[in-house]
């Protein structure tokens, strides 16, 4: 579960020789010791930069937050701190998938609100070309009308 933490935090884990099986393994421990350590560690997560997630990273979560175990009810049952991290890194999967949805759209209205906003300009510039005529107009039926009485 801090496994996950780690992986959007930035951290990575420690590269050990295990003595039993002579491979080198992954400890995700020593990193995670050290993140709870940290001081700002609440503010971290509150502040986290959710743009800034990648699909390396969610690729790199998905087989800690697909475990069965990996669920805030079963978490909080054991430890609320470990049910609201879970929570967290859960949130930061779903940010992460939504805003693949919602980037193209939001680059889609911008374009049209930059679009729509030179339309505007032009529609204002005619709508002042056109009140010029109307006032010569004015003005010609003014001097028409004076010098048919």
């Amino acid at each position: 579960m801090f496994t996950a933490v780690c992986i959007l935090l930035d951290k990575e884990a420690k590269k050990e020789l295990n003595s039993t099986t002579g491979k080198r393994e992954e400890d995700w421990i020593t990193p995670t010791k050290a993140i709870l350590a940290e001081m700002g560690f609440l503010a971290k997560l509150q502040n986290f930069e959710k743009d800034a997630i990648d699909s390396k990273k969610i690729d790199k979560i998905q087989p800690y937050i697909t475990h069965e175990n990996f669920t805030i009810t079963h978490l909080k049952s054991i430890n609320q701190v470990a049910s609201s991290l879970c929570a967290w890194a859960l949130a930061m999967d779903k940010y992460y998938r939504v805003s693949l949805v919602v980037k193209p759209k939001k680059a889609a209205l911008a374009i049209a609100e930059k679009e729509y906003a030179e339309l505007e300009a032009n529609l204002n510039e005619k709508k002042e070309n056109l009140r010029i005529v109307l006032e010569r107009v004015a003005t010609l039926q003014a001097k028409l009308k004076s010098a048919q009485d």
